[in-house]
């Protein structure tokens, strides 16, 4: 994968599975990953250290249902505030 450094990465579901292993590749290429799921404190923690242990420069997670037009509205707003979105994998 090409170095994407300074990149940030919004992957959907990506708490556990597929999802989780996209995440941790991008952050080994060097992506801020903005990680999402429905997952509890402890799933979420594991996951964060995961994608930190792969590369991750910062970690943050985001909560919204994706069956829900204002949480997903509400999430990209405050992917916006977090210094917006390069990558978006749902």
């Amino acid at each position: 994968m090409a170095e994407l450094s300074g990149k940030t990465a919004l992957v959907t579901g990506s708490v556990q599975g597929i999802g989780l292993a996209i995440a941790k590749a991008l952050a080994g290429a060097g992506c801020r990953i903005g990680l999402h799921g429905l997952a509890d404190v402890d799933h979420v923690a594991r996951a964060e250290e995961a994608l930190t242990e792969a590369g991750a420069p910062e970690v943050r997670f985001f909560d919204a249902d994706m069956r829900d037009v204002a949480a997903i509205e509400a999430m990209m707003a405050d992917a916006a505030d977090w210094g917006g979105v390069d990558i978006l994998v749902d």
